[in-house]
């Protein structure tokens, strides 16, 4: 289903099953329901019409979920035969440092930066977006697996840039590919019981380079806007 062929062959299983049954298998396997209204448009790309939003991947699920990993508390599941859990009084005192250093910053860079290990459940995606990118290769530089944490900086840094060149793709690519493989060496163990390690976000950060040959920076594709907007809309919804 990588391609727009692939998409209309799986789309076709389905429909040619003979029992309902057949149906709802093929469906539930290939993750489909019914042919979507744009295949009757012929220009549409069914592999590259809905890119991931990077939003949603990277700053209301990836960076969240690695934060859960670092402070023990992803799924029930401990640290194995790695070392990357933090002790609580070690993230008490990254949740500190977090929320002292927002009194330096101008209020056009971030909107706030609460203490991420109090007040975690306050931070929102961009709050979030700021402070993997800044405010974690300070705080966690003495306490993690620090090239991995690293490698994340930078493939977020990478997908957060306006312009980028076809070296600028081709090495996220490799990035992205060198962080996967890293993250399931310390993470998932390739032992059967840490398999829930291995949501499909980890899985969709491996697609992030060919979405933007196809349809260029993320920021095109990003629902930041939309987001902003919706907050606007919901308060005079409920007046």
């Amino acid at each position: 289903m990588h391609l727009h062929k692939g998409f209309l062959a799986h789309y076709g299983e389905p429909d040619a099953a003979h029992t309902q049954t057949a149906h709802n298998n093929l469906a539930q396997h290939y993750g489909v329901n019914s042919q979507p209204i744009f295949l009757f448009l012929k220009s549409f790309d069914l592999a590259s019409c809905a890119p991931y939003n990077i939003m949603h991947l990277l700053f209301k699920n990836m960076v969240p979920n690695m934060l859960l990993h670092w402070t023990g508390k992803f799924k029930g599941l401990d640290q194995g035969t790695r070392n990357y859990k933090l002790l609580p009084a070690i993230f008490a005192v990254i949740g500190l440092e977090t929320a002292s250093c927002i009194q330096y910053m101008p209020y056009s860079y971030v909107g706030t930066l609460p203490n991420i290990a109090q007040d975690g459940h306050l931070y929102k995606a961009e709050a979030y977006l700021f402070w993997i990118q800044y405010i974690a290769p300070i705080v966690l530089k003495d306490w993690l697996p620090v090239w991995h944490m690293l490698l994340l900086h930078e493939i977020v840094t990478m997908c957060l840039k306006f312009k980028l060149t076809s070296d600028d793709v081709e090495h996220l690519d490799k990035m992205v590919k060198l962080w996967v493989t890293q993250y399931k060496k310390y993470y998932y163990q390739y032992l059967a019981d840490c398999l829930p390690v291995c949501p499909l976000t980890i899985h969709a950060i491996l697609h992030i380079p060919s979405y933007i040959w196809q349809t260029g920076p993320l920021w095109a594709s990003w629902v930041f806007v939309m987001e902003q907007f919706c907050g606007y809309l919901l308060p005079a919804v409920k007046n």
